[in-house]
């Protein structure tokens, strides 16, 4: 097969479980289980083949959805690309329209299943919390941060950027031990700013380049298998992160804040024309609360990222 196809493509997630059908055998890639979707039509926007593949593959009308990013596979001569999206409300029943079997899986155990090369990527985002809390200044007092954050784990946040900028490298990477040591007893994601190096010693954690960090890459400074996130604050600087493989972006500031209060804020209409088209997931940033997160995800964000209005105290 030669040339270009572009897919719409469903996270249909329920109960931590993620929604999966069997490719038929006489089919490219046969017998491979993968995400419920299909090609785009002539003159198809790729929103409305998700709202069409999923009615006539699986019987169900989607009410709610968004985008969460693209990507681009080449099987041999034929490039594939890929409109992902995650489905959050719909009606009616899952089923094989086409008889085709289905399956629900748990999330944890989608890396054991046989998916085409393509959705690989795919399977880091299903593990992306829709917030992510920014830790505050610890002014000296280490055990009174780890605190807040295990009172902020408690609280049902799952992912914690550990930003310290303030402390020297030893006692950043003291810190982060005690931090590891505490994300992992509640099974949750800890974000580091550490040399790449001292990655290995962290292996369940993700690394956060700064703006300034990040402009001065040229490739991806670490595996595919940890996650790699990034500070933004404008286009040239989301397209970077695009470039050198980031997997998500912080987009900031959204809002005034008080720890950043000669930063111009966007405001929803410019984060949202910057973050369209984006080929991976961006985080709005800057004076947001929980209650943003609907109004966020209307306007193209995957989620938020905070400070105040998250961490517990």
């Amino acid at each position: 097969m030669t040339g270009s196809i572009e897919v719409a493509v469903a996270l249909i997630i329920k109960d931590n479980r993620v929604l999966l059908t069997q490719r038929a055998e006489n089919s490219h890639q046969g017998g491979l289980w993968e995400f419920p979707g299909g090609k785009l039509e002539a003159g198809e926007t790729p929103p409305q083949a998700l709202i069409r593949e999923c009615l006539e593959e699986l019987g169900i009308h989607i009410s709610r959805y968004r985008s969460l990013l693209r990507i681009r596979h080449q099987y041999g001569g034929m490039e594939v690309f890929l409109h992902v999206f995650r489905v959050d409300a719909y009606t009616g029943t899952a089923q094989g329209m086409e008889q085709q079997p289905l399956q629900w899986v748990e999330i944890e155990q989608i890396k054991d299943w046989p998916l085409p090369a393509a959705d690989a990527p795919i399977l880091k985002y299903l593990q992306l919390p829709d917030v992510v809390v920014i830790t505050p200044d610890c002014e000296g007092e280490p055990t009174k941060l780890l605190s807040g954050m295990e009172k902020t784990l408690q609280s049902g946040y799952s992912c914690v950027y550990l930003r310290q900028p303030q402390l020297p490298g030893d006692q950043y990477v003291t810190l982060a031990q005690q931090a590891y040591a505490l994300c992992q007893n509640y099974s949750a994601q800890l974000i580091l700013c550490v040399d790449v190096e001292q990655m290995a010693d962290f292996p369940d954690a993700g690394l956060h380049l700064t703006a300034r960090q990040l402009m001065a890459m040229k490739k991806r400074p670490v595996s595919s298998q940890i996650m790699l996130s990034a500070s933004c604050h404008n286009a040239e600087e989301l397209q970077q992160a695009q470039n050198t493989g980031v997997d998500w972006a912080l987009l900031s500031p959204l809002k005034a804040t008080r720890s950043h209060p000669q930063a111009v804020a966007m405001g929803w209409q410019k984060f949202s024309k910057l973050v369209d088209g984006a080929t991976i997931p961006v985080f709005a940033l800057g004076g947001l609360s929980p209650q943003d997160l609907p109004n966020a995800q209307k306007n193209a964000a995957y989620g938020l990222a905070g400070i105040s209005g998250f961490w517990q105290t």
